[in-house]
């Protein structure tokens, strides 16, 4: 069979879903999620920086990539819940992204070996509490390096959540109900307090909304003026009988280490974070074909992000400056230029590419 080109998996059409069964009603409140201070439009997140980016990776010959196999019947199209939904992700998309992050790694970092790629897993695999943790207190979805590890799983490097676009998305109409505020909330607190990491996503059948966290940037003489954000863990309780889950519930969860201040946390996290903007893009989930920036795209860049610094600044040096960065493809040997996104090496031969593209996913 001929050659392909991750470019071409990562266009490929997403699933078609029977979205006519979806719940619908208010979305999910937590009083412990950080408020978001402003949305703005992520304007650096789009195809011409890409593939400035990663435009040699993308576009280097493949053999083949393994269709799904089986195909998804008709019943698992049909969406109601996010679980639903959440079914048909593991067995299409995630894998999809998962498959290219493996075939692209060793071609942009030769010297990592299998441990350093990262792949797309449930939340449930990166927690930083125990095994009894409220499943409400960690995102849906977890970028994963194996190499990178917490007391009680793996670090999650690009947090995501689901969500329905029958209660949630960022259409106009959307933007107009008074709860569209809350799932940014749930992700800028993901991903800036609890796992202290810069990109994260959400995803619905309608569309990928990634995002990007940023610090507050406090003057030397208004910090002097203002106390830190520092919210106890009595504080903390206090709030979250606000919510509306019952008194019960809330109870149990008040153990649940991943938004709580305290020695849980690893050096990564911001117990006491000051937010600045929270940038956003959103991906058509229809979106596919050539010179597009399509979902699988979108978070097979996120996740290609994951090797670099993920920590929460003030500002970021656009992803425009990387492109300055890139060499030709090095002559085998070449370390320097190993570590640079986007830079085509002659890789050992990674798993996929040693059974010939055969592979069954």
């Amino acid at each position: 069979m001929a050659n392909t080109t991750l470019l071409k998996h990562l266009a490929s059409p997403n699933p078609s879903l029977d979205c006519t069964r979806c719940t619908t009603g208010a979305n999910t409140v937590n009083a412990r999620w950080d408020d978001v201070t402003s949305l703005e439009d992520w304007k650096d997140f789009n195809y011409e920086t890409l593939m400035k980016s990663y435009g040699q990776v993308l576009q280097q010959p493949i053999p083949p990539v393994p269709e799904i196999t089986p195909p998804l019947s008709t019943l698992e199209k049909q969406i109601s819940t996010e679980n639903t939904f959440e079914d048909v992700l593991i067995r299409t998309t995630m894998l999809e992204v998962s498959t290219a992050l493996r075939i692209a790694w060793p071609l942009c970092y030769s010297t990592d070996v299998a441990q350093d790629i990262a792949e797309i897993g449930r939340g449930a695999k990166a927690r930083r509490g125990t095994a009894e943790e409220d499943d409400r207190y960690y995102p849906d979805w977890a970028g994963i390096r194996q190499n990178q590890v917490t007391d009680f799983g793996y670090k999650n490097l690009c947090p995501g959540e689901t969500k329905l676009a029958s209660k949630w998305g960022t259409s106009d109409a959307d933007q107009e109900r008074t709860d569209h505020i809350l799932p940014f909330r749930q992700i800028q607190t993901y991903c800036g307090r609890q796992w202290g990491s810069r990109y994260g996503y959400i995803i619905t059948p309608a569309e990928l909304v990634v995002v990007r966290i940023s610090k507050e940037l406090i003057g030397p003489g208004l910090a002097v003026l203002r106390s830190v954000r520092d919210m106890s863990q009595q504080a903390r309780t206090q709030r979250a009988h606000e919510r509306t889950f019952s008194e019960g519930t809330i109870s149990s969860g008040m153990n649940a280490m991943s938004l709580d201040t305290g020695s849980s946390y690893n050096d990564d996290a911001n117990p006491n974070i000051e937010y600045g903007p929270l940038l956003y893009k959103s991906i058509p989930w229809s979106a596919e074909g050539d010179d597009v920036l399509t979902v699988k795209l979108a978070l097979w860049w996120l996740h290609m992000e994951t090797k670099h610094d993920l920590s929460i600044q003030h500002s970021y040096p656009s992803f425009q400056s990387k492109s300055s960065q890139i060499k030709p493809p090095p002559s085998i040997g070449d370390s320097e230029a190993s570590q640079q996104p986007g830079v085509i090496h002659n890789p050992r031969p990674t798993q996929y590419q040693r059974k010939g593209g055969k592979k069954t996913l």
